[in-house]
């Protein structure tokens, strides 16, 4: 949890239940910059306009979604309209997939169910927001550069050694040039290539190129061997596309965000920034992974879960092939809480994620949709065959040791498959109605409806 992070944004709170909006708000008002309380959408959006623009203006909306006057999904879509970018997390009692494709569709940043754990939401508030401070420092980072770009232009009547001391005080590596070969380097830029001069740069490698990760599309384009202008080239693209992956003197590769600048009559002289981005690239690969995962046991969540079943059940009609659907609940989850802790649900939950891991094959998709509820899609597998790998995985759960307890779990099994439906809500929907007669008939057991 990113406490610096918090104490930074303004958030707007939407919550129609006095008691839940009061007690919180309080809380939430503790660890952010500050915080706006409205009692339902209509309130929302108005204070969202206010604020709108100004030096108050939210960085984070936490809604609910049954309200009067306007519900929460309503309100997120007028406040879209104003500004696209604006995180929103929604608190809902509610765990029908009607309402989370609803909130996918919107674009809702996040989701957590009601009654509020105020820990598990205020995790959800840091993580949400950790990406837009990524983009903020990585947009501050472009500006500083440029502003040193521009003074670099104002200057470049100056002195050689002048340029060179400016090159050198740069933290990023610098080459320039006439146009036609480089003229000038800073010391970062021989220090990560190894060499002592530009000159022996020159004649080693002959082109930046050759020292671009193969895959980059430059490299198909341009053939480095007849003196290829790979600057232009660049020039051509977007701001945000002129990224590549440069082999340093030790053999590793390291991500470099790359800014040109030209100048001269005809633009024949530029200098060219390279920007060490590996880090951030690193943090973008985990914000990504976090995005797509449960952060408790580390499966696939239910954002994911829905964006995989369409395309999979796309590929299955395309197909003509079989895709089966298994929702697993645990038996009596609430039993672990009550006799024992928080803390050993979760690994009761850490270790039924690990069988369901173990026993289900690579291409099967593993998903955690909320709470001790569990869902997989089994692809290229009949209803017939789904049952086989139910009664597996329920076997295992059923023999499977704790080494933090002395009781065994159990759980109760719901299957459908796309035998006679192609529409994925209601491919869910019989496997809720199957594990509901599972649940309703003893439990630990498997029923499936087609």
């Amino acid at each position: 949890m990113n406490k610096e992070l918090l104490k930074k944004i303004n958030v707007l709170y939407v919550e129609d239940e006095e008691s839940v909006r009061e007690f919180t708000g309080k809380t939430i008002s503790s660890i952010v910059h500050n915080i706006v309380v409205a009692q339902n959408g209509q309130e929302g959006l108005e204070e969202f306009k206010k604020a709108y623009g100004t030096n108050n203006a939210f960085d984070l909306v936490v809604t609910d979604i049954n309200m009067p006057k306007m519900n929460g999904l309503d309100m997120s879509v007028e406040m879209r309209k104003i500004d696209p970018d604006i995180l929103i997390i929604i608190t809902s009692a509610h765990n029908d997939s009607t309402f989370l494709k609803q909130a996918i569709d919107i674009g809702i940043s996040s989701y957590t169910l009601k009654p509020i754990d105020l820990y598990q939401l205020i995790e959800e508030m840091s993580k949400t927001v950790e990406p837009m401070a990524f983009k903020k420092e990585l947009l501050n980072k472009n500006k500083e550069l440029q502003n040193s770009i521009d003074t670099l232009n104002q200057n470049m009547k100056n002195s050689k050694s002048q340029i060179t001391s400016f090159f050198n005080a740069q933290d990023s590596m610098i080459l320039s040039g006439d146009g036609i070969k480089p003229t000038e380097c800073n010391d970062k830029f021989l220090n990560f290539f190894g060499i002592k001069s530009l000159d022996e740069f020159i004649e080693k490698y002959q082109c930046i190129c050759s020292l671009i990760k193969e895959d980059h599309p430059m490299l198909h384009k341009l053939d480095i061997n007849k003196n290829s202008n790979w600057i232009e080239y660049f020039l051509q693209l977007p701001h945000e596309d002129r990224v590549i992956q440069l082999l340093n003197h030790n053999g590793e590769y390291k991500y470099f965000q790359i800014y040109i600048n030209t100048y001269g009559v005809n633009s024949e002289n530029y200098v060219v920034s390279f920007t060490d981005i590996t880090k951030l690239k690193e943090k973008s690969k985990l914000y990504e992974y976090q995005e797509s995962h449960d952060h408790l046991t580390d499966l696939f969540n239910i954002k994911k879960f829905e964006q995989v079943f369409k395309q999979e059940l796309s590929r299955s009609i395309r197909y003509d092939h079989n895709l089966s659907l298994m929702l697993i609940d645990i038996d009596n989850f609430k039993h672990y809480n009550l006799n024992y802790n928080a803390d050993i649900g979760d690994r009761v939950l850490k270790d039924i994620a690990k069988i369901l891991k173990t026993h289900t094959r690579e291409q099967d998709f593993v998903a955690r949709l909320g709470a001790d509820v569990f869902a997989i899609l089994l692809p290229e597998t009949t209803a017939e065959n789904s049952v086989v790998v139910a009664q597996k995985i329920k076997e295992q759960i059923a023999n499977h040791k704790f080494n933090f307890c002395d009781e065994k779990a159990t759980a109760s099994f719901g299957l459908s498959c796309n035998k006679n439906s192609s529409d994925s809500e209601v491919i869910m929907n019989k496997a809720k109605d199957a594990l509901k007669v599972s649940k309703d008939g003893g439990k630990n057991c498997i029923n499936i409806k087609e």
